[in-house]
Order: structure tokens, then sequence, then C-alpha cells
């Protein structure tokens, strides 16, 4: 394999991409649940992070604050539902994905998205449902997630 097969590492983020999807491909499905415990960590770190940065830990804002740094990061990424239940957001058709997993498979893409659900678990303090309706690495046009938060939030 050539390194024009991944993307190239300019973060650390991107390492943990590359090494993810390497290992996967020598190691088969019998790695997808090292590589989702590892990214799902990372994601936790990330999101306590963000939380600290927060006034507001609800999913509607987490969420938003999720996507304004992935707009900052050059994402083109819309909102379809905005709640206190549910965030359910979606790329471009077109998208490139930002770890490099186009066309690499759904298995490994619900892997390396234990990153994004560890961040809005941990950044909200909630257990959140992820779901991956959509995903590049699929072959479909664009990556769409929906987060439910498990239990609906008590009317304050």
């Amino acid at each position: 394999m050539t390194e024009d097969n991944y993307l190239k590492i300019l973060t650390p983020r991107d390492a943990l991409a590359v090494l993810s999807l390497r290992f996967y491909e020598k190691f088969g499905k019998t790695a997808l649940p090292l590589i989702e415990d590892v990214c799902y960590q990372l994601g936790r770190a990330i999101g306590s992070k963000m939380r600290e940065g927060l006034t507001d830990a609800s999913l509607s804002n987490v969420g938003q604050a999720f996507v304004d740094a992935a707009r900052k990061r050059g994402t083109k990424i819309q909102i379809i539902e905005k709640s206190d239940h549910v965030f359910h957001l979606t790329t471009e058709e077109g998208y490139r994905c930002g770890l490099g997993l186009n066309n690499k498979g759904r298995d490994i893409c619900k892997a390396m998205m234990g990153i994004d659900h560890g961040i809005f678990e941990a950044a909200t303090g909630q257990a959140i449902r992820m779901e991956i309706v959509k995903s590049v690495a699929a072959n479909d046009g664009c990556c769409e997630t929906r987060y439910t938060a498990i239990r609906e939030p008590k009317e304050q």
C-alpha cells in the first residue's frame, strides 16, 4: 500500500484515523471494538474539555458547539433537527470524510465515530444514542448522524 491511499497526517487526530484504518485493514472486524473504544475515550476527553467552556450543557447547545467547530474546520454541515432530546445533522452531498474514510465501509465508520459519540456524551453528561443514518464510508453521498438523549430532559 502506498501513502496515497490514506489521509495526509497533519494532526494527532489524522494519525489516529490512519492508524485505525491500517489496523482494521490488517486485522479485520476483530479490530473494530478496540478501535471504537480508543476513539470513544478520545471523544470523552474532548467532550469533557468542551463542557468546561459551555455555560449550557444541553444537547442542543453541545450540538451547536460541535457544528460551529466543524464549520471552522471548513466542513459544510447543516442542522436538520435541534432540541434538548434530538440533534440531527448532515453534511453536503459530495462530502470528503475528515477521517479519510470515503468508501472504506460502514463498520470502520461506526468505530471511528466513537469519537463523536464520546464528545456528545461527555459534553452533555448524558447517555446518548448515536445513529449513523448515512455515511460516505458506506458510499452514501453525504454523512448524516442523529444523536438522541436516552432520557428526555426534565422540565425546569
